[in-house]
């Protein structure tokens, strides 16, 4: 290949990743000991969000302020331009004014302010990026601007889902969960985890069917057994699939899917030693679970829950009748 068209195709594809991440970074507004005044006069309200660097919690709370920043920040031409409401971040060691002016003595700490009348609200309720919308709407009578966000994965709550399935173009890869469960709450958010790999990997479309709200998709369910949230399939471009804990019966080691689980499954997604066997049809997941997958789930245990059972029988292998009798005797039933 050209080495000059090579330079250039390589230059576009750095071009088109930090232009997905400077997306979120545009909606971000630091307000500085040099600028409080033009900065705070330009909304009606601000939410302003006091860190410092070295703050575990501050750290924690990074994503959800971004989500809100960009939520609430939209974009304009005009640097001028008024706004019932922004949102903004101070590093409060850093702009002892600031600091001063808004009296914060621990981090991180959050306010709103009224410019017009001067009040200053201390915001003392849950950080979560729901609770923090809520009271948005309650005390500022503002919206989020979802239009600010492009997002690149799909969201199926029904038997559409079959369509992204069946579509060869690309590599597919689909997450089944529910919004509670844990590091799933956001997951339609801009700074998640599984937003920000949809937004880098452009070989692969990634999808979500939030069981919470999901209809009519009990055959799917049923054609790829899935049992347990969260999992994932793989479909590549040749019809085959992949299943990451879509029947585990441990929920107790297997109920946690995060970025690390993703990247390796996907990194990996040809070495079956790690990510499993490829699957060619639903018939033969079924004749290979038929096989292969009994069923434990009764087996498993939490560390210190019956622990005198398996204590001692640590050589004996018990049938199912033994360990039923060893539990009642547990229980003094």
């Amino acid at each position: 290949m050209n080495t000059t068209l090579l330079f250039l195709l390589q230059f576009l594809l750095i071009l088109v990743q930090s232009s997905n991440t400077d997306s979120i970074n545009d909606h971000l507004i630091e307000l500085k000991d040099s600028s409080i005044q033009e900065t705070l006069e330009k909304a009606d309200f601000s939410f302003i969000y006091f860190y410092s660097d070295n703050c575990q919690y501050c750290h924690k709370f990074n994503p959800t302020f971004e989500n809100l920043s960009v939520l609430y920040n939209n974009l304009t031409n005009d640097d001028n331009e008024h706004k019932r409401f922004q949102v903004l971040k101070v590093d409060a060691r850093r702009n002892p004014r600031l600091r001063e002016l808004f009296k914060i003595n621990s981090f991180p700490t959050l306010k709103l302010l009224q410019y017009e009348t001067k009040e200053i609200f201390t915001y003392e309720y849950g950080r979560d990026l729901n609770t923090l919308m809520e009271y948005f709407r309650q005390n500022v009578h503002v919206e989020p601007n979802n239009a600010n966000y492009k997002s690149k994965v799909s969201v199926f709550q029904n038997s559409t889902i079959s369509d992204f399935i069946k579509n060869n173009k690309n590599d597919r890869l689909i997450v089944f969960t529910m919004s509670y469960i844990s590091d799933w709450e956001d997951y339609n958010y801009p700074v998640h985890f599984y937003q920000q790999l949809a937004s880098s990997n452009k070989d692969v479309e990634f999808a979500i069917c939030d069981m919470e709200l999901s209809t009519d998709v009990t055959d799917i369910i049923a054609d790829y057994e899935i049992s347990n949230y969260p999992s994932m399939i793989y479909f590549d471009k040749k019809g085959r699939f992949k299943l990451f804990h879509t029947n585990s019966q441990n929920h107790i080691v297997n109920d946690v899917l995060n970025l690390s689980h993703i990247e390796q499954f996907i990194n990996n997604i040809n070495n079956d030693d790690i990510t499993g066997k490829w699957f060619t049809s639903t018939q033969e997941l079924h004749e290979y679970n038929q096989q292969h997958l009994d069923y434990e789930g009764h087996k498993f245990q939490k560390i210190g829950f019956n622990q005198r059972q398996s204590n001692n029988n640590n050589n004996d292998k018990l049938s199912e009748e033994q360990e039923y009798e060893l539990l009642l005797q547990d229980l003094e039933l």
